[in-house]
């Protein structure tokens, strides 16, 4: 009786092993088509702040670029780019690009406030 317990209770860790191989198995490639969704850079056409349409896919150079969509009220989009214009090694090694839905007078003023109009590396865009 005891060995027929055994057997059962090995059979059920077995299974229980093949189970979570399975599981562990679809999660990876579930994973891998994450990766290669969000390593693809979407093709937007959009505004500068001067008016002229570029399209995001003229932005890769093959160094990183930072993408932020924001608005300029938001505490939590200003907290976040206080940040970033407090790090110039950051705005120097990578192309920041700013977009938000406002005005473009708005954002002209805000780009300036942080001294962005300065840096080539980084762009606004309606």
């Amino acid at each position: 009786m005891r060995k027929e317990i055994v057997k059962l209770i090995a059979g059920a860790e077995g299974i229980g092993v093949v189970v979570l191989v399975e599981i562990t198995a679809a999660q990876m490639g579930d994973r891998e088509n994450v990766l290669e969704h969000i390593t693809q850079w979407p093709d937007l056409a959009v505004q500068t702040l001067e008016g002229n349409e570029i399209a995001t896919s003229q932005l890769l150079s093959g160094a990183p670029v930072l993408f932020n969509y924001f608005n300029t009220e938001c505490i939590f989009c200003k907290a976040e780019i206080e940040e970033i214009a407090e790090h110039t090694a950051l705005q120097d090694a990578v192309t920041l690009v700013f977009m938000s839905d406002e005005d473009p007078e708005i954002l002209e003023r805000f780009r300036h406030k942080y001294g962005f109009d300065e840096n080539p590396n980084v762009l606004f865009f309606v």
